[in-house]
């Protein structure tokens, strides 16, 4: 009986000459010297943090907030590992008074930092007083009252915390500047150096002669002006004045005196 013999395949070619085998090696190179372009040469680093917006913080102070992804081997200030989230929640954590802030990045080093402050519109005192934006935010501690000052009773007050509604500093401010424009008043040196806010719908201007204006937040700034100037020119002589308690200017078109 015959014997079978097996037969051999031949043998492929060497893995050198295999053109897939360089292409690999080919990608391979091209990988690791995208890897380094981007992650260590110097071309990526952070070289500027541009700071736009600060009037009154430190541009240095911000800068310091600016987070970097921290990957071993590579260098911290990479541009690529730059955590703008987590940037902004350092200074907005750290700078009360910065309103709102925006980072970016501009390719290939340089970062961007665009902050907003917050403007004092009043000083709001309790047991401790705070300056006060526009929109009732205390954002900066003060020793005490300020030119314009607002009162309120009751609870403590903390940073970032809105204390007054933007209502109640609205009403403050414009009656505070429309009634300079009462010659009368202006005439008799009488200045309104604090507001009182007493609820969701009353304010009482403290006058500098020591009697009272109650104002009303759902009547227009303007309209209430009218009616205390009518009202002041009309019986509020500097004797009057002397026994004067307040004037009421909240109700319809009346003014109210006692």
């Amino acid at each position: 009986m015959r014997r079978k013999t097996r037969r051999m395949k031949p043998k492929g070619r060497p893995l050198v000459l295999r053109k897939g085998f360089w292409m690999f090696i080919l990608a391979l190179i091209v990988a690791c010297f995208v890897a380094y372009a981007l992650f260590f040469s110097a071309f990526f680093r952070v070289q500027e943090i541009r700071v736009l917006g600060a009037e009154t913080l430190s541009a240095d102070a911000l800068r310091e907030k600016v987070v970097f992804r921290d990957i071993p081997f590579v260098p911290s200030t990479n541009i690529l590992l730059f955590d703008g989230e987590a940037t902004v929640k350092g200074i907005e954590e750290t700078f009360p008074k910065v309103r709102e802030v925006r980072v970016r990045r501009i390719f290939p080093s340089t970062i961007k930092i665009q902050a907003v402050e917050r403007r004092e519109s009043l000083v709001w005192c309790q047991s401790q007083c705070f300056a006060v934006d526009e929109t009732g935010i205390a954002f900066e501690e003060r020793e005490g009252p300020g030119a314009l000052t607002a009162y309120k009773e009751g609870g403590e007050a903390e940073l970032r915390q809105r204390v007054l509604s933007p209502e109640s500093i609205s009403l403050v401010l414009q009656f505070s500047e429309s009634i300079e424009g009462v010659p009368e008043v202006r005439e008799a040196g009488i200045t309104l150096p604090s507001f009182k806010v007493l609820s969701e719908e009353t304010v009482i201007a403290l006058t500098s002669e020591g009697w009272e204006i109650y104002l009303s937040l759902q009547e227009d700034a303007a309209w209430q002006t009218a009616k205390f100037g009518a009202v002041f020119q009309r019986e509020l002589t500097a004797e009057r004045r002397k026994a004067l308690e307040y004037v009421d200017v909240r109700f319809g078109d009346q003014a109210y005196v006692k």
